[in-house]
């Protein structure tokens, strides 16, 4: 979602319930600064950076369900 701040503008968070807990949890997976101005784009930058982070190779077999939600977002890119 794009979020206007001093040190990103662009942030991929999540929110999981927690059963232990019996709550709500919000997690800030990762940020984006630049002057993207497009969520699809933004969005190919911060998953490709945080799935390396996480140890997720795009070319893998195992990892199809990635890459079918990548090429979703990439055929949303506009030229």
């Amino acid at each position: 979602m794009p979020l206007e701040n001093q040190d990103f503008n662009w942030a991929l968070f999540r929110i999981s319930w927690n059963d232990n807990w019996q709550s709500w949890e919000w997690s800030a997976d990762a940020r984006l600064k630049g002057n993207i101005t497009s969520y699809s784009i933004a969005s190919i930058i911060i998953l490709e950076h945080l799935w390396g982070k996480w140890g997720i190779e795009l070319n893998s077999k195992s990892n199809v369900s990635y890459q079918v939600f990548m090429k979703i977002l990439q055929s949303n890119v506009k030229i």
